[in-house]
């Protein structure tokens, strides 16, 4: 039998810990437009990568809709979430704000995607559509470091029980664990979705998904810049000349929002780089 070195042991330990650690991953909760007033709330994973699938146990997080503006639910996780509402004023905030405490203990545990994998497609958690076609105020998610979070005894905050840890036992934690609980867009206006559907109705954005040029049509001389951000919310590319293509071959692939300006509007668009 051939001796194990001192050296060969603390690299296997190294590497047994390396491993633990990248599989314990965190998330934040982002927001998608699918357009006609239907919005996904998403989990998007920490930097860290894991081929080890996350296993949620119950999950939650509080959004905000204009006073007396509701919403129906088309998806949820598990198919069972429920929707706790709340005056913005109860919670010290605004009076012109309705808040809604969304949470869901799932019948039984739930594989999502590995991080490896979620990193590039967001896992949609809960599917909403905004009744009463508001045209003003906003819907946003709640941000855990928002005044609102400390109301009724921390209730509102976002959180996601799971187990992230590959090593053959069920752990659930809190994996909601950054400042804000957020990540990439958290906000939607209302207020430029009139101008936006006379402006942008004729838009074609295509390849999508896309390999290298991503083409514009239907704007003419109206759009002002175009911007991309990834999922993170950071502004990858920035283009205000040229604007019929956009070059994404310097992408990885993965889910970016193409961000569209004129000077009345402005629409984010869901694009994926192959």
């Amino acid at each position: 039998m051939k001796k194990i070195t001192g050296i060969a042991i603390i690299t296997l330990m190294l590497c047994f810990l390396s491993n633990k650690i990248i599989a314990q991953t965190d998330y934040t909760y982002t927001l998608i437009d699918n357009g006609n007033y239907s919005f996904s709330i998403a989990l998007v994973p920490s930097t860290t990568t894991s081929d080890f699938e996350t296993n949620v146990q119950s999950y939650g997080f509080t959004i905000f809709l204009p006073d007396g503006i509701g919403y129906t639910s088309s998806y949820s996780l598990g198919g069972s979430a429920t929707g706790t509402p709340f005056n913005g004023d109860q919670v010290g905030g605004s009076a012109s704000e309705d808040g809604f405490l969304i949470t869901e203990t799932l019948p039984g545990p739930i594989d999502i995607a590995a991080p490896n994998d979620a990193a590039n497609n967001p896992v949609v958690v809960f599917t909403l559509t905004v009744t009463g076609n508001p045209t003003s105020g906003e819907l946003r998610i709640m941000a855990n470091n928002d005044p609102e979070s400390t109301a009724f005894g921390g209730a509102l905050v976002s959180f996601l029980q799971a187990d992230t840890i590959d090593n053959g036992t069920f752990e659930y934690s809190n994996r909601i664990n950054s400042t804000t609980g957020l990540s990439g867009i958290s906000t939607f206006s209302f207020a430029t979705l009139t101008t936006e559907n006379v402006i942008f109705n004729n838009i074609s954005i295509y390849p999508n998904p896309v390999k290298n040029v991503l083409n514009i049509k239907g704007l003419g001389n109206e759009l002002i810049k175009a911007s991309i951000y990834n999922i993170t919310g950071q502004k990858v590319i920035s283009q205000t000349t040229g604007l019929k293509t956009i070059n994404t071959s310097s992408l990885a692939p993965g889910v970016y929002f193409l961000n569209l300006e004129t000077n009345d509007a402005s629409k984010t668009i869901k694009i994926v780089k192959k």
